[in-house]
């Protein structure tokens, strides 16, 4: 069985005798395979795993989503797309308006500045189709990496508490918040005394303030 990915063309002489043996005449003989759409695109594996800090500028590059079609030819050309988010709910549904794919080589590039804080994590089902209408499809998901861009604020800057005078170690006398807009863990804060006291202590994690 002939295969148009394996040979495309055969050449071969085609030569005739008369009663005797010597040759009369040749002839080149070319046969043409014709190619049969007989293979489809796939992707290496049913999905990717991207990231893309936040606060990077308009068309910055992602990732690249690429599949295999072993047609020769025309048939082995393939164009990439977005076709949809792969995220059922509500506000993520739009996230393939937010990046584009390049049709020839698949990469994927951001179509605007992206904020941890509001959004932590696109999904993308990214589509391969060849000169033929076969098409593979893989589901690509892209984090949006954080960046520790806020500082903790203290609610008050300044905090008062009474402490009855009769008192016992460990003893809870009130408490400092200081928020944190970033997210994820560049948003955890830490407390501590800028000098250490003999007589107070504050939770590291709570903002707790205890007497020692």
């Amino acid at each position: 069985m002939l295969d148009y990915e394996d040979t495309m063309k055969f050449t071969f002489v085609i030569q005739t005798t008369g009663g005797g043996t010597d040759v009369k005449n040749t002839a080149f003989a070319l046969v043409s395979v014709l190619d049969d759409h007989d293979y489809t695109p796939l992707f290496l594996f049913p999905s990717l795993s991207c990231t893309v800090s936040e606060n990077l500028p308009t068309f910055s590059f992602v990732c690249a989503a690429c599949a295999l079609d072993f047609e020769k030819g025309s048939y082995g050309h393939l164009t990439y797309s977005i076709q949809s988010s792969c995220l059922a709910h509500c506000e993520s549904a739009r996230d393939h308006d937010t990046f584009f794919t390049d049709p020839l080589t698949g990469d994927i590039h951001t179509k605007q500045m992206f904020d941890n804080e509001s959004q932590n994590r696109c999904c993308l089902i990214i589509q391969a189709k060849d000169k033929g209408d076969l098409l593979a499809t893989t589901n690509v998901q892209v984090d949006i990496e954080g960046k520790d861009e806020f500082d903790p604020v203290f609610t008050q800057e300044h905090y008062f508490f009474n402490l009855s005078e009769k008192n016992r170690a460990d003893q809870l006398i009130g408490r400092v918040t200081a928020p944190d807009s970033d997210g994820g863990l560049d948003g955890v804060v830490h407390y501590s005394l800028l000098k250490l006291s003999p007589f107070f202590s504050v939770n590291q994690t709570s903002g707790n303030i205890y007497l020692t």
